[in-house]
């Protein structure tokens, strides 16, 4: 088999790979939470401390050692947030602004998008924060208690504008 023969098989091989995990980081299922190191860190990266490996791999990692401690409706509901989250980053990543993008603007649009994915993970799954048992809602608090110490204005913040959401619907 000549040079060409091999070369061509090497790169289509490449290119088949490439498509396929292109399209896993278009698409997120929000079943793995590598996305955030896989298709996030690789598109953007930030480092250790950028909002996709500090943050939100993390955090996602936590949520899916504590998921046994969930209800159904609760374990539901994390699922279908973790989707969310990942499907909203997926398309700031696919958009026109790609070329813009840095690690600030990734870190704020991502907070901007965990209240509306808490509070309506439309189309992910069927529960709101607001809907979730006491212990289901403290098991979410225990889960991202360390948010307060490493992100607290965000924190304080996105926990302020969830209550008013669920409280008074605002």
């Amino acid at each position: 088999m000549s040079k060409f023969w091999i070369g061509l098989r090497i790169t289509l091989v490449f290119f088949i790979i490439s498509q396929v995990l292109g399209s896993n980081c278009n698409k997120p299922t929000g079943k793995d939470c590598s996305w955030y190191k896989n298709c996030l860190e690789k598109t953007i990266p930030c480092g250790s401390r950028g909002y996709a490996l500090n943050y939100a791999l993390s955090y996602c990692n936590k949520y899916e050692a504590n998921l046994h401690k969930f209800s159904l409706k609760g374990r539901i509901w994390v699922a279908a947030v973790k989707k969310c989250l990942q499907v909203k980053l997926a398309s700031l990543l696919q958009s026109k602004v790609k070329g813009k993008l840095n690690c600030a603007f990734i870190k704020q649009y991502a907070f901007h998008s965990h209240l509306p994915c808490y509070v309506d993970p439309t189309g992910f799954g069927t529960y709101s924060f607001c809907s979730l048992s006491v212990k289901d809602k403290y098991q979410v608090v225990n889960t991202i208690k360390g948010a307060f110490l490493s992100e607290f204005m965000a924190s304080v913040k996105g926990g302020k504008d969830l209550m008013n959401k669920c409280w008074f619907n605002n």
